[in-house]
């Protein structure tokens, strides 16, 4: 008897702040090359310049969510969490982008 094998929903957090477009495509490019593929991506931005807001807004994949915050800090972060994260989500991981 074959079981089916559900993968669980992984959901990574990605605080940005005027991060530089090039850091923004390699670590987004390396996320999905993975093998996993029932992730979700979350880009909190936290009030970044221009460049990088409007390169965000340029993300159209299903599985990104954008939110723009307005210098909520650490603070916008939980919130983000608490309210964007899939209820189905096993795993939250929150990468730091310096």
């Amino acid at each position: 008897m074959s079981k089916e094998c559900k993968e669980e929903l992984v959901s990574i957090i990605i605080p940005v702040y005027n991060t530089p477009k090039q850091f923004l495509e390699e670590c987004l490019e390396s996320i999905r090359k993975q093998r996993y593929k029932n992730i979700e991506v979350i880009i909190v931005d936290d009030g970044s310049k221009h460049e990088t807001a409007s390169y965000l807004d340029t993300l159209k994949e299903k599985n990104i969510v954008i939110a723009h915050k307005n210098r909520g800090g650490e603070l916008a972060l939980r919130e983000i969490m608490e309210c964007g994260v899939q209820k189905e989500t096993t795993f939250a991981l929150w990468m730091r982008m310096t």
